[in-house]
């Protein structure tokens, strides 16, 4: 099952972890809330990663201290290094990018010494995000800054004369007994 899930058993390079992170970022995504903390010259960067979530971090610059509140995890370093970290557990760790086989629901903080509280300002100051998650990043953005209400006022009035509410088509579009994976759902 393992090299099943982490087919990246010897990674050597950024640009692997790129190109990995590229054939990820193409398939659906899980949500990964991020809650910034602040305290006296503190800043706690805490995400919730759902277990049987394979994450890629983002690159880290600095030093900085590590607790695992919560979850299992299985990490692999550049190097192809791999750890498994069982919460709780807190440490130091120097710059460089990770990636985690969550193996049960995690919740991670990474802890910085800073007075900055400017999350966008802190981002750019702690954190590496690499050109294809700008990239990324980039076109979601743009997704969700079309204005789709035209879009939604015709779909209402589309179940409406069909003799539907929404809460009724919902529940059927979502209804997972019926449905199949496709093969070309990864082909773009």
């Amino acid at each position: 099952m393992m090299s099943e899930l982490m087919p990246f058993q010897s990674l050597e390079t950024l640009k692997q972890v790129e190109t990995l992170e590229q054939g990820f970022l193409q398939q659906e995504q899980q949500d990964c809330p991020v809650v910034h903390r602040f305290g006296p010259g503190i800043y706690i960067r805490e995400v919730t990663i759902p277990g049987g979530t394979l994450s890629i971090g983002h690159y880290q610059k600095t030093t900085h201290l590590n607790i695992m509140l919560k979850g299992r995890v299985i990490m692999v370093n550049e190097n192809g290094e791999k750890t498994e970290l069982v919460a709780p557990q807190t440490f130091v760790s120097g710059p460089g990018r990770k990636i985690g086989l969550i193996v049960e629901t995690m919740v991670w903080q990474n802890v910085y010494a800073t007075t900055e509280t400017d999350v966008e300002k802190l981002e750019e100051l702690l954190l590496e995000k690499s050109q294809v998650w700008k990239d990324y990043k980039k076109e979601q953005d743009l997704l969700l800054s079309f204005d789709y209400s035209k879009d939604e006022a015709d779909y209402f009035e589309t179940i409406k004369n069909w003799g539907f509410d929404d809460k009724t088509v919902r529940a059927q579009s979502e209804e997972k007994s019926d449905q199949f994976r496709s093969r070309l759902a990864g082909i773009r």
